[in-house]
């Protein structure tokens, strides 16, 4: 609980611009969040409550603002092909409707790392690109609705 507290002020002040986004910053953030999942996968007990922590933090969401994050994620799907944009329509799906608590964990848990993976692979796309192609335009587009998932995500995983 605390690496994930720790990650979620260091990764608020990033994007509020708070703090100047340099490699090291962000290899912290990284290795804070894959600490966090070694301990789930390590400890039964830490992963039980994780889940629990995750299943109530969807029973307090409201019926608004899961809706937001299953649109997010339909939104993504223009931008991808075959399996993943089915995967992707099935979760927003899955978040849209009162599927049941583990459901929606489950689909949140996926389409978010679908979509944190997607983040990072556009990132390093663009950065080879030139800053006026319109692939680079589309390119940010992604990198928008990625950050903004990401964002919506953050303070229930």
């Amino acid at each position: 609980m605390h690496l994930r507290l720790a990650r979620e002020v260091i990764e608020g002040k990033l994007a509020a611009q708070e703090y100047h986004r340099e490699d090291a910053l962000i290899a912290l953030v990284s290795a804070l969040g894959q600490h966090e999942i070694q301990l789930r996968a390590d400890h039964p007990m830490i992963r039980q409550k994780h889940y629990t922590f995750v299943a109530q933090r969807l029973r307090e969401l409201d019926d608004e603002k899961r809706i937001q994050i299953a649109a997010e994620f339909r939104a993504l799907e223009p931008d991808t092909k075959g399996r993943l944009r089915t995967e992707f329509g099935l979760d927003a799906t899955t978040l849209a409707t009162d599927t049941g608590i583990e459901a929606q964990r489950d689909a949140l848990k996926r389409a978010g790392g679908r979509s944190q993976k997607m983040n990072l692979i556009e990132r390093a796309a663009n950065a080879t690109k030139s800053a006026d192609g319109s692939a680079l335009n589309k390119g940010t587009g992604l990198i928008m609705r990625l950050q903004k998932i990401a964002e919506l995500l953050s303070p229930l995983l």
